[in-house]
Order: structure tokens, then sequence, then C-alpha cells
């Protein structure tokens, strides 16, 4: 392993090798140029080269072997990632173009989704972020068993399915408004109609599908004002009653 990274600090000094494959797994390669590309957009300042240029060899190389092992999953053809990765596109492009062109329409997207309120039922199955692939692939198929029984018309989960994955959940969550929930909740609900169900969403912790099971327009916000009488801990009865008589005598010209 030691002469692998002297390897890797000779290989990154020579203007040579510049296009030849660095480190290799399998039938893959990295080349100097990506990781290079990769070492620099991430670098911190640093007295010893070389022992950086170690660190991040082995890290980059157990992330590539990550990825790896995710494609051998198939985990890149889930429809799912492939929807969250063209929305997440949808989000920050605006903003890379033009900050206030992004902000306006964050603005002009919390008042319209504020003049709504939207009752949710949740429904989760966990996933612990160590979760060992075979785990994480359960999950997976439990979330993807329980949508489609719901789109056939189940409007809870089934006790078969319970009985098959421990850990799936249902929770109603009533009537929510804009900034109720998290911000990739929040997006996933408002953009269903009353009585859809969402795709499967996979969070850090959890795989989640929301259901809309009510639509009303917005009960808003209520302003309260209050006139507080206090007494101290240590008051007798007589003070007590004084001060109740002064709130009752407000009371009553209010």
């Amino acid at each position: 392993m030691k002469k692998f990274y002297v390897f890797i600090a000779m290989a990154i000094s020579s203007p040579a090798v510049f296009s030849q494959a660095l480190i290799t797994y399998g039938s893959y390669s990295i080349s100097k140029e990506e990781f290079l590309k990769a070492y620099n957009k991430n670098k911190t300042p640093v007295t010893d080269k070389e022992k950086s240029l170690r660190e991040y060899a082995e890290l980059y190389s157990n992330f590539k072997l990550k990825v790896k092992a995710a494609r051998d999953l198939r985990m890149d053809t889930l429809t799912q990632l492939n929807y969250d990765i063209d929305n997440f596109r949808s989000q920050v492009v605006d903003n890379y173009l033009s900050d206030e062109k992004g902000l306006k329409r964050l603005i002009d997207e919390a008042f319209e989704r504020s003049a709504r309120d939207i009752r949710v039922v949740h429904y989760t199955i966990p996933v612990d972020e160590n979760a060992k692939p075979e785990d994480t692939l359960k999950a997976s198929q439990a979330i993807n068993e329980l949508y489609a029984t719901l789109k056939k018309g189940a409007t809870s989960i089934p006790a078969e399915l319970s009985g098959k994955y421990g850990g799936l959940k249902q929770n109603d969550i009533g009537y929510i408004t804009v900034f109720s929930v998290p911000y990739e909740y929040e997006n996933i609900i408002y953009s269903l109609k009353p009585g859809e169900i969402s795709s499967p969403y996979r969070s850090k912790k959890a795989w989640h599908l929301f259901r809309v099971t009510g639509d009303r327009k917005s009960a808003g916000k209520w302003r309260v004002a209050q006139i507080l009488f206090v007494f101290p801990p240590d008051a007798n009865e007589s003070s007590k009653r004084d001060i109740q008589k002064k709130a009752d005598s407000i009371y009553n010209l209010l």
C-alpha cells in the first residue's frame, strides 16, 4: 500500500503521464486529470502535500468503489433517483443564472402555497445510514410494494406488508401549509391533487410516500392580544381577590 501511494505522488509530479490511468479498480480507471480536478476542488492549505495526496487518494478510491457498488445494485436506474436529480437541477439552475430571479421565484412560490392548507397522510420505512446494501434494497422493495398497493386503492398499510417488512409506518399529519415541513417534502406535497399519492422518495434516513386527503383555502393567521394581571407567588387570598375583581371589571367593560 505504501508503494501504491508513493507511485501516486510520483505520477502526479510527472507531466508525462497526465492522460494515463492513475488508479485502476476492476475494468475501471481514474486518470491523473480526473484525480487532480477532484483534489484541487476540495483541497485545503496543507504543509505536507505528499501526505495530503496519499490521504485524498484513499478517500477518492473508496468513493469510486461505493459508486461502483451502487451501480452494480442498479441504484442509478431507480426512477426516484432520476426524478430527484432532475428536480434538484431545476431548483438550482435559476439560482446560478440569477440570484435575484431565484429569490423572487421562491417568494412567489411561498406566497402561492400559503393560500392553501393541505391534509397529508405520510407513509415511511426507516433506512439506517450505515445499512448494508441488502438491507437498503429490502427497504426500497418495501416502499415500492406499498406504493403499488396504495395506487390500487388501499388507504392503509395491509397486514401482509406489515408482517413482511417491519418498520412500515403510517401517520396522518393533518393540515399543513408553507414552511410546515422540510422543503423537499413540501415540494412533493404541493405537486399532488386530493387523492393522489407521491412516488417513493428517499431521504437521508427513510423512504417516504405522501398522500393528499384534503385541500382547503388557508385558515390564515390569528393575532391575539392579552391583558395580564399578575400577583407575586406569596400573595395572600385577599390580594388575589382584589386582582380578580379588577380583571372581572375590565372584562365586563370589554
